[in-house]
């Protein structure tokens, strides 16, 4: 999933991901959850700029440059 950014969980941040999470399903999130809507958001990063999975190399790159951390 790669790395959390810090912060994920602060629940007195009103844009940190608990938060945005407690108002869209009125529960708290778990690390699974973080973990899961990080991978998502990595996914993304990496495929979205090239419209699709070719180059593959460029998408695996993409994932590798992203596996210390990205920004929510």
């Amino acid at each position: 999933a790669g790395a959390l950014p810090s912060g994920w969980a602060d629940a007195g941040d009103p844009d940190s991901f608990a938060a945005r999470y407690r108002r869209a399903w009125g529960a708290e999130p778990g690390a699974a959850a973080a973990e899961g809507y990080n991978a998502a958001r990595r996914l993304d990063l990496a495929i979205r700029p090239s419209g699709g999975l070719t180059p593959r190399a460029a998408v695996v790159e993409a994932l590798a440059s992203s596996e210390g951390g990205i920004e929510w």
